[in-house]
């Protein structure tokens, strides 16, 4: 160094750390002896001085990795300083190492020349402790707080790829409900654009017993991963109540039942779900919270709205719950169409929505046997042009062309392995190939709606019995489930992934039995069941005694009470390999 700097009078130093407190390391690098001794005995009692006397010698001791702070002489001998900087900085990569360089001449362009190599800082000598040790904290608390901001970073990079891995399964499950959906029928055409990765719509379609279809187009509160939460245990039993055959009463009884039971109170599914039988042109459908829908005539023209009278799933309990169904007729190449309320709801530039007026006349003016969807499409694009969307936007469009019956009957599911049926007794067997469906009852609810000539409630009351049984054999009997997981966070999640994956490794002589009988006995009807597994049996005194008393948050354990109080005698044989169960229903007149 060409000039020493001068040990000027100072306040007095800050008390020593103690001897188990670290101290920051500095590199001090000065080919001079008395500068770097004057140094020293400035920054010891405050910082931890290492002395080195050249550049070269600086940045192999910054490779340890140890060393806080790097205060250098600008002019060295072998590697000048600037070289030195660089070579430091290299060394550090992206841990911050401040290097302050010093100097004792006001050269600007040697000052400008260091820190264009990275330097962090520097000082004119001579320098008073003050300002060397603030020159120093200065850059120590920069390093600090790149310190806590990477660790930040790095928080949050451990979070962004833990939600990463959550939306991966949640897609994985998203892609799987709709795959479970008819929508590769030429006389379905279906329009999903979610505001964010997932959609808070839901839209579902399958063929059912009869060669009927079924529909669902629903929106739960809220957008995104929240909402999409919800897709799962409603899309489950969307799928499970077709599958059976259920009455659309009594599936909008369970839809509401599931959201509210296992959803926050401050979610609920605003829904329109229907029944086309293309055959004879019967749509039944509930309403509940949604835009209505519409039937388009072959001109185009809108001869049926199908409106909302019904307040949305999950909100109330379903003592106090309206099933009612209402019943239009559709005729040959007429139109459904039924959509979510992003569409009227989708904003221009100038904030102007799109509107129910506007959407209505590009419907009429797409007359039949097209479709109409290429056309609100293209109109919601010109009208939102570059706006940004503030909702989901769905939108679903069924078309009664003659197609559809022979699409519709081709995708019914393939009957149980063995079914034998006579007038008054049905006996099916359920093994390894049949179980993995999601609910293979079809044959015992067509039995059901055969004999049982009651209404839909006496019909499901039977089947609810029947379901009840036949899961508990399989869930617990041959899967080995807990329902308890289901109260755990994230519990049905977990349960019904675990579930499905015991399902795909069934083994080949897994089996389930299920005999029902129906006896007249004077004015009444009894119902025999008997439900048998070759599983290793079902706990069920554990189960009864663990249910959890009404009113109850639990997710579990009210089956066995709930089907004990629609039956005269219900008991487990063999370890609870075998349920029977007896019903008395009054008799009531054929359905005509």
């Amino acid at each position: 160094m060409s000039s020493v700097p001068v040990w000027q009078p100072a306040p007095s130093p800050a008390a020593p750390f103690g001897p188990d407190e670290r101290r920051h390391r500095v590199l001090l690098v000065d080919g001079e002896p008395l500068s770097r001794a004057l140094l020293t005995s400035m920054l010891a009692p405050t910082f931890s001085v290492e002395e080195v006397p050249d550049g070269e010698t600086a940045v192999r001791r910054t490779l340890a990795g140890d060393i806080d702070i790097v205060l250098m002489d600008i002019r060295q001998p072998d590697a000048g300083g600037f070289e030195a900087t660089r070579a430091i900085k290299r060394i550090a990569g992206d841990r911050l190492l401040p290097v302050l360089l010093m100097t004792a001449n006001n050269d600007l362009e040697a000052l400008a020349r260091g820190l264009d190599a990275g330097a962090d800082d520097f000082l004119i000598t001579p320098v008073t402790r003050m300002v060397l040790e603030a020159k120093l904290n200065a850059a120590l608390r920069a390093h600090e707080m790149f310190v806590e901001i990477r660790r930040q970073r790095d928080e949050l990079e451990r979070f962004r790829a833990a939600a990463q891995s959550d939306y991966a399964i949640a897609g994985r499950i998203f892609e799987n409900i709709l795959d479970r959906s008819c929508f590769g029928i030429p006389s379905i055409r279906k329009h999903v654009s979610p505001l964010e990765q997932f959609d808070g719509d839901l839209v579902m379609a399958t063929a059912i017993h009869g060669g009927r279809l079924r529909f669902l187009l629903g929106d739960f509160t809220g957008h995104g991963l929240s909402a999409a939460v919800g897709a799962m245990p409603v899309a489950d039993l969307f799928y499970a109540t077709a599958a059976r055959g259920l009455p659309l009463g009594a599936v909008v009884r369970e839809i509401n039942m599931k959201v509210q039971r296992t959803l926050p109170r401050e979610m609920f599914l605003a829904a329109l779900i229907g029944d086309l039988d293309p055959r004879s042109g019967r749509l039944s459908f509930w309403n509940g919270g949604q835009p209505e829908g519409f039937v388009l005539d072959v001109e185009g023209r809108i001869r049926h709205r199908l409106r909302s009278t019904k307040i949305p799933l999950g909100i109330v309990s379903n003592e106090e719950f309206d099933d009612g169904i209402e019943t239009i007729e559709v005729q040959r190449e007429e139109r459904i169409f039924v959509y979510s309320d992003g569409v009227v709801e989708s904003s221009g530039p100038s904030g102007e929505l799109f509107g129910g007026d506007r959407l209505e006349q590009v419907l009429t003016g797409s007359p039949g046997p097209a479709f109409a969807s290429p056309a609100v499409e293209r109109a919601l694009a010109h009208h939102r042009e570059h706006a940004a969307r503030r909702d989901d936007v769905t939108f679903l469009e069924i078309a009664n062309d003659a197609d559809l019956p022979a699409a519709l009957e081709r995708l019914r599911p393939d009957p149980p392995t063995f079914v034998a049926r006579r007038e008054d007794v049905l006996r099916v067997r359920f093994d390894a190939s049949t179980l993995a469906f999601d609910d293979p009852l079809k044959e015992i609810w067509e039995f059901l709606e055969a004999r049982v000539r009651g209404g839909d409630r006496e019909i499901a009351i039977v089947f609810n019995v029947v379901s009840e049984l036949f899961l508990n054999a399989l869930d617990h009997g041959i899967l080995q489930l807990d329902s308890a997981l289901k109260d755990e966070v994230d519990g049905l999640r977990q349960f019904f992934e675990l579930r499905a994956t015991r399902l795909a490794q069934l083994k080949d002589d897994a089996s389930v039995d299920v005999q029902v009988q129906v006896q007249e006995r004077g004015p009444s009807r009894r119902i025999l069941i008997r439900v048998e597994s070759n599983g290793s049996g079902f706990s069920w005194r554990a189960a009864e005694a663990s249910a959890p008393p009404a009113p109850s948050t639990h997710r579990h354990g009210r089956g066995i009470a709930l089907i004990r109080s629609y039956c005269r005698h219900l008991r487990w044989e063999n370890e609870g390999r075998v349920a029977e169960a007896e019903i008395d229903l009054p008799t009531l007149p054929a359905n005509d």
